[in-house]
C-alpha cells in the first residue's frame, strides 16, 4: 500500500495505491522471485513516480525480467497480482492485474465504467451484484505474452465494496469430501455478509477458511483485502460546492478560487456560506475538518 499524485482535468490529486500479489515458485526461486517484485513495486512508485496502474505493471515487469535475466538459472516464476489505486474523494477506481481478478460487490446491477466486466447474483444476497474485473492473463515477470499493461477507471458509488484476494482461499481443500472451496462459494460468502462492518467480515472470513479446512492442511498462502467506499454525505452537495471546496483545501483564496472557476468572489463566497451551512461549521478550518472526516473530499 502506497499513496501517490496523480493529475487529471489540469488537477493534482491523491490516489491510494494498494494490491494483493502472490509469487508462484517454492524455496529459494519462490523467495528470490518475491524479493525481486516487491523491490520493483516499489521502484516503480517510489523512485520512477507512476502512479497509472497500467504503467506501473509494466515498469514492474521491465524491472522484473531485467533482474532475473542476470540470474544464471532459466528462472520461469512470477508474480500474480491485482493492482488498484483510489481516488478517495471522487469515487474512482483505476485498476490493473495480472491473472489476478478484482472483485466489486454494489447495489447497482451497472458500473460506470467501458470495462467489460461480468456479475454474479445470489438470491440470498438481498439484491445485491458481484461484478468480477478480470486481468491480463499473464504474470510478471519472462514471459512470451508481449500485451501491456492497462488502466481501467471505474467509477463507484459509496456503499461499494473492493475486495482482492489471491487463490490460496478458493483452491483450499476441506469439507466433508476433501474439495476445493471454489470461487462460487467464497463469491457467495462474500455477497451474503456484504451488508456487516468489515472487522466482521474479516472474522467471518477467517472463521469459514478454518471450518472448510478442518484437519486438511493449508495448501498455500492466503490473503484477502477488503476496502469499503464511505462518504454518503457527498451526495449532499452540488459538484460546484464540491469544486469550492478542493479550492479552499489547498489553501486558495476566494479571489484565486474566483479566477480558476471563472465566477466572481461574490459566488465564491456564497458557495462557502453554503457548505459552513450544510456542515453545521463555522469557518474553513472547521469545515476542511469536516469534510476530511466525512471523506467528502
Amino acid at each position: 500500500m502506497e499513496t501517490a499524485q496523480y493529475k487529471t482535468e489540469g488537477k493534482t490529486r491523491s490516489l491510494v495505491l494498494f494490491a494483493v500479489a502472490d509469487c508462484t515458485g517454492h524455496g529459494v526461486h519462490g523467495a528470490m522471485v518475491s524479493v525481486v517484485c516487491a523491490g520493483a513495486l516499489n521502484r516503480a512508485i517510489n523512485e520512477f513516480k507512476l502512479s497509472d496502474v497500467g504503467e506501473i505493471l509494466n515498469k514492474v515487469t521491465e524491472l522484473v525480467v531485467e533482474a532475473l535475466n542476470k540470474n544464471e538459472n532459466d528462472v520461469q516464476d512470477g508474480m500474480d497480482i491485482a493492482l488498484c489505486g483510489l481516488d478517495i474523494s471522487q469515487k474512482v477506481l483505476y485498476a490493473s492485474g495480472a491473472n489476478n481478478p478484482i472483485w466489486i460487490i454494489s447495489q447497482n446491477e451497472k458500473l460506470k465504467t467501458s470495462v467489460e466486466y461480468k456479475s454474479f447474483k445470489e438470491e440470498t444476497a438481498n439484491g445485491l451484484f458481484l461484478h468480477e474485473f478480470k486481468s491480463l492473463k499473464k504474470h510478471i515477470g519472462l514471459s512470451e505474452q508481449t500485451t501491456k499493461f492497462s488502466s481501467h477507471e471505474i467509477q463507484l458509488n459509496p456503499g461499494d465494496t473492493i475486495y482482492l484476494f489471491s487463490d490460496g482461499y478458493a483452491d483450499q481443500f476441506g469439507g466433508q469430501r476433501g474439495k476445493k472451496f471454489k470461487y462460487s462459494s467464497f463469491r457467495k460468502l462474500l455477497l451474503e455478509n456484504y451488508h456487516k462492518a468489515m472487522e466482521s467480515q474479516k472474522v467471518i472470513i477467517n472463521d469459514s477458511f478454518e471450518n472448510w479446512r478442518g484437519d486438511e492442511e493449508q495448501i498455500d498462502d492466503v490473503c484477502v483485502i477488503g476496502v469499503k467506499i464511505n462518504g454518503k454525505e457527498q451526495n449532499n452537495f452540488t459538484k460546484r460546492e464540491i469544486e469550492v471546496l478542493e479550492y479552499l483545501i489547498t489553501g486558495l483564496t476566494s479571489k484565486l478560487i474566483a479566477d480558476k472557476m471563472n465566477i466572481s468572489t461574490h459566488t465564491v463566497d456564497t458557495y462557502r456560506r453554503r457548505l459552513l451551512a450544510k456542515t453545521n461549521t463555522h469557518n474553513s478550518t472547521e469545515l476542511i475538518n469536516y469534510a476530511k472526516e466525512k471523506e467528502i473530499i
